[in-house]
């Protein structure tokens, strides 16, 4: 069977997961606004004490009532839109930086956060704009060059992402969330010399950066070092025992080994941290078809394809359902997966050398139309050692849309680990 693979994604989105709960970097809070009203100021700073604390759902609330007091004072807004934005609410947070921004337009930060909000919303065209103003208005920050590398990355655009991301760099050589998501770019684009330059560079920057090592691995890995790959690997769950990408990436290279108990282990421990993750599903699938349990396997494909349509997990599916004669729902799968992208001829090849393999393996004859279909010749594959698992990382990286992917880098996204700024803020 094909499995579907990832690197993070951000995990980056763009999401195949529930909403986006983006976790926002650390800003300096406010001690106190400046204001006329002192009790509305009162307020307002019981909120910064809540946001600080994390619990954004009593600052709203106070903000509220400091504008209640004090409807014209952009920083309150400012302050609310940044705990609505906290709490992954990104449409009443773009409505309180809109509120801000009609009362100060030159507001750095409101013009930023809108820009984040609208880009976790996949409405790129208006997060680059507020970007932009917000680079015109501190053309020395960094943090707003790597927000227009993020969106640029998140759009499909990796060459103009890498070059603000330089931007940030010329700004702060030793950024290494910079380095990090240039590094993220330069692998999606194949670019692997230059992706473990910023992974190396990161690391020396950054030595306790979980991600870091997971980006590596994946670089290893397309590379043919899979041993390489599973020392990061093991390293990022050392830092982080939460890292449910790492659990899956090394599932995944348990089964290249055919190591299928273990790959499903590993993919249980994933979904114990994330129980929408929708790969791993898919991957607990392919071991199990590995292991000769199709039924199990097309369970948890039809599981992964509730959470996520993927155009792997309807290719996989479609192959198990052949395994068990059921021929219309698998042409339907097939064709799904096909419409969507996906090469199911090679596919079909991971789990059948030929249709006359699969007629020897299954003991059934194939329909026609599905014996063409899948059986088309196809380039021979890559020489490569390590050609199937590269194969797996290759599949779903050049054909899943852009956007579907959370392997960009973002402030947050599913897996919370991926940065937007350029630096924590004390």
């Amino acid at each position: 069977m094909v499995t579907e693979t990832r690197l993070n994604r951000p995990k980056f989105t763009r999401q195949f997961y529930p909403p986006e709960q983006a976790p926002p970097v650390d800003r300096p809070f406010r001690q106190s606004a400046e204001t006329g009203h002192s009790q509305a100021a009162g307020h307002h700073d019981h909120g910064l004490d809540y946001a600080v604390k994390g619990d954004h759902a009593s600052a709203i609330r106070c903000y509220g009532e400091a504008l209640s007091l004090d409807p014209e004072n952009a920083l309150f807004y400012c302050d609310r839109g940044y705990s609505y934005f906290a709490n992954g609410d990104y449409e009443n947070a773009i409505k309180d930086y809109t509120e801000a921004l009609s009362l100060d337009r030159d507001a750095f930060e409101a013009n930023l956060y809108r820009g984040h909000a609208y880009r976790n919303l996949a409405n790129y065209t208006r997060a680059i704009l507020d970007y932009h103003k917000a680079l015109s208005l501190a053309p020395d920050r960094a943090e707003a060059y790597i927000s227009l590398g993020i969106v640029h990355s998140l759009n499909g655009d990796n060459d103009g992402a890498i070059g603000h991301y330089g931007g940030a760099l010329a700004l702060e050589p030793d950024n290494g969330y910079a380095y990090f998501n240039r590094g993220v770019s330069y692998e999606a684009m194949g670019q692997y010399d230059q992706a473990m330059e910023d992974c190396n560079r990161t690391l020396e920057l950054k030595p306790g950066f979980a991600e870091a090592y997971v980006l590596r691995s994946s670089v290893f890995i397309r590379t043919g070092t899979l041993e390489r790959a599973m020392r990061d690997l093991d390293k990022a769950l050392e830092l982080d025992p939460d890292n449910a990408t790492a659990y899956v990436f090394r599932g995944e290279l348990c089964i290249e080994k055919g190591d299928y108990d273990t790959a499903i282990e590993e993919m249980d421990k994933a979904l114990n941290i994330e129980p929408w993750y929708a790969d791993a599903y898919n991957d607990r699938g392919v071991a199990y078809g590995k292991k000769g349990d199709i039924l199990r396997a097309v369970q948890e494909y039809s599981k992964s394809l509730e959470l996520k349509p993927g155009m792997a997990a309807y290719a996989n599916r479609g192959i198990s359902l052949l395994h068990l004669s059921e021929w219309e729902k698998a042409r339907s799968d097939l064709l799904t997966s096909r419409n969507m992208g996906m090469d199911i001829v090679a596919a079909f090849r991971m789990s059948c050398e030929s249709v006359a393999d699969f007629k020897q393996k299954s003991n059934a004859i194939l329909p026609v139309d599905i014996a063409e279909m899948v059986s088309i010749e196809e380039s021979p594959p890559q020489d490569s050692g390590a050609s199937s698992v590269l194969e797996m990382f290759r599949t779903i990286r050049e054909s899943a849309p852009a956007g579907a992917l959370d392997d960009q880098p973002t402030d947050g996204a599913r897996n919370y680990k991926h940065y937007l700024y350029g630096r924590p803020r004390e």
